[in-house]
């Protein structure tokens, strides 16, 4: 997904959902008040530079995967999740510019 895609889909959304630091986001599923085991949750992140899948998923161990697809980059963090506001999220996504495992899908 390009940028000028997300920010279609932002404007359709009414705005976004999020925005702090130099990330907009746009919250793909209702955020339950109460996560589940193997709960997953999913964002579009943008940041002016390029448009990232998040995907949380509720999980006992921490785990970090980037898997770069030619059409949108994932970003999956794995982790027990209490509860997601800004601050969680910014904190995932600085997780992110470290050395994580990645893997690349090509067609």
């Amino acid at each position: 997904m390009k940028v000028k895609e997300f920010e279609k889909r932002a404007k359709f959304n009414g705005g976004y959902d999020r925005e702090f630091a130099e990330w907009k986001i746009l919250d793909i599923h209702k955020i339950p008040e109460v996560f589940l085991e193997q709960y997953e949750v999913d964002f579009y992140c943008c940041n002016n530079r390029e448009v990232y899948l998040l995907r949380l998923r509720n999980r006992e161990t921490e785990k970090y995967t980037k898997v770069i697809d030619p059409r949108l980059t994932y970003l999956i963090a794995e982790m027990p999740i209490q509860n997601i506001d800004n601050d969680f999220i910014g904190k995932v996504l600085l997780k992110f510019n470290g050395e994580i495992q990645t893997e690349i899908i090509t067609e």
